[in-house]
């Protein structure tokens, strides 16, 4: 949807595939590492004391990571994959299956 529309995309649905990048730039020395940790930090806190208000315990941080993160790395990576084509194209496992011989 995000190939065919990129117009309808909402900075909220941007939130969860940058949170990916921080987390990754947090793990990797470099530059971007501290303040990607101070972002992942703060992140962290957020849901902390988002589950100290509601009656969500400590499931509630555990849920919306899993939720974010999922989230995230999903739309990163089907951005990283060509789009399927309308009509006769095959579905990726289809276009990867060994092509050999025909059997009797």
């Amino acid at each position: 949807m995000l190939a065919e529309a990129p117009g309808s995309v909402r900075l909220r649905q941007l939130v969860p595939p940058a949170l990916v990048l921080t987390v990754a730039s947090a793990a990797v020395p470099g530059p971007l590492a501290r303040p990607a940790r101070a972002g992942v930090a703060l992140y962290a806190a957020s849901l902390a004391v988002e589950s100290l208000r509601t009656r969500g315990g400590w499931r509630l941080p555990v849920v919306l990571a899993t939720m974010h993160l999922s989230w995230g790395a999903g739309l990163l990576g089907g951005l990283a994959r060509p789009p399927l084509g309308r009509g006769g194209d095959e579905p990726p496992a289809a276009r990867t299956a060994p092509q050999g011989p025909a059997s009797p």
